[in-house]
């Protein structure tokens, strides 16, 4: 519907969009080696092929857009960042697609995937994928996700190294898993230097499986899983299945409901209990004031502030 290519300094913003296709490439927006791009305030709905796709690209801004329903013949994302270095995905809410939602995939670097609230895919909510291509330096945080089959995703799909990757302050709930780093889909699958810290994963898995982290990549290292709260996941807390136990380094995590299934794990310096969330049902995660997950956490890579941006450590210690 809005196609930009070989083009700069270009902002979208304000248009109302619907039924972009059938047919290959039928995306809302479609941006392709652009450069300092920004698309924001968008209405998207309906679409064949992506809400807004960004590939080749440099520079690129995607913020507080609504998409829906997007990819309805099941190619691409919601939201998809292809080979692109530089760029924000912020403020944005997608939800009932027909495939991932925000997807930064297969090279991009250098990005940021932030304040976003996705929900009801049939796929991940927020992915993060090397695909075939080296991708590096994104994060990943204050990201609300649920209702999904997976609420968080990192893998290399096609043997791409996927590098330096922070996911943190994302609350995660009501998925069939909450965060998972997989080993699909090729006979590589390479992924280094990955931080989940200060995550919250509640209520995730149905039926007889699924939990809050599942580590699945027996070729991910430098992995650290810290100062996360998993409370009343359905399978597992947390799991390493068939992973060698020194690519990861899991510890100061809340436990809340450990199951003891295969490949359940606790961690280091864990701390167990209910975590005492204001009104989990009604989706409100914050603590009360006599919460275990209070000043029990640790201090190494904890991000400076919090979900509601306030400074950390609030009291006596890092929660």
């Amino acid at each position: 519907m809005f196609d930009i290519t070989d083009r700069d300094y270009i902002r979208i913003s304000g248009l109302r969009i619907v039924n972009a296709g059938p047919g290959p490439y039928s995306a809302g927006i479609l941006v392709r080696q652009g450069r300092h791009i920004i698309i924001e305030d968008n209405y998207i709905y309906n679409t064949s092929d992506s809400g807004i796709g960004v590939w080749y690209s440099e520079d690129v801004i995607i913020d507080n857009n609504e998409v829906e329903e997007a990819c309805y013949d099941k190619s691409n994302e919601s939201i998809t960042v292809c080979r692109t270095d530089g760029f924000e995905i912020k403020h944005n809410l997608v939800h009932h697609g027909f495939k991932e939602g925000i997807d930064a995939k297969d090279g991009s670097r250098n990005g940021k995937i932030y304040g976003n609230h996705v929900h009801h895919m049939e796929s991940v909510n927020i992915y993060v994928d090397a695909y075939g291509t080296h991708a590096y330096n994104i994060e990943v945080f204050n990201n609300i996700v649920h209702d999904s089959p997976t609420g968080l995703a990192l893998a290399s799909e096609q043997g791409g190294l996927l590098e330096n990757v922070k996911v943190y302050n994302n609350v995660s709930y009501s998925n069939l898993v909450g965060l998972y780093m997989w080993d699909c889909c090729g006979d590589s699958t390479p992924i280094q230097n990955v931080q989940i810290v200060n995550n919250t994963f509640y209520d995730n898995g149905r039926n007889s499986w699924g939990g809050g982290i599942l580590l699945e990549n027996p070729e991910a290292e430098d992995v650290i899983v810290r100062n996360n709260i998993c409370s009343e996941n359905f399978y597992f807390q947390i799991c390493a299945q068939d992973v060698p136990s020194q690519n990861y380094t899991v510890d100061h995590n809340l436990i809340d409901g450990f199951r003891g299934n295969e490949g359940e794990i606790y961690g280091d310096d864990y701390v167990e209990g209910d975590p005492r969330f204001i009104d989990p049902v009604g989706a409100d995660f914050h603590l009360q004031g006599d919460s275990p997950a209070i000043d029990n956490g640790s201090s190494q890579n904890a991000p400076s502030n919090d979900f509601d941006g306030q400074q950390r450590p609030v009291g006596a210690g890092y929660d």
